[in-house]
């Protein structure tokens, strides 16, 4: 039997963004410095894992990425996919939540905004 694997994309709410651990956010003054010490907990206390959980799969891949729209997820999902088989090793379930229609994403010397 194949493993399940879980591929959800979307926007900071896919990304988990606004999980932060209520004694780190007295502890920091920064916004920027508050993200990048709360990674880890956005991605583990946002809805994917809690999808995965909750269905019981094996695997979950999060392409959440703060800020950006449609265009953006769908080229990210290429580029990570778009030569891979996946199927060949897990049953596979892509969950995209899509962000407000307005938000575009342009390429910029061949790479993707980060």
């Amino acid at each position: 039997m194949k493993k399940k694997l879980l591929i959800t994309l979307g926007c900071s709410f896919t990304e988990g963004v606004g999980c932060y651990d209520p004694e780190l956010v007295a502890q920091c003054s920064d916004l920027n410095e508050l993200k990048k010490k709360s990674l880890d907990r956005f991605h583990s206390m946002g809805w994917p894992p809690k999808l995965q959980q909750k269905i019981k799969y094996d695997k979950l891949i999060n392409l959440g990425k703060e800020g950006t729209g449609e265009s953006f997820h769908l080229k990210r999902f290429i580029e990570e996919f778009g030569e891979v088989n996946l199927s060949e090793e897990y049953d596979v379930l892509v969950v995209w939540m899509t962000s407000p229609p307005g938000r575009l994403s342009f390429y910029v010397d061949y790479r993707d905004w980060e």
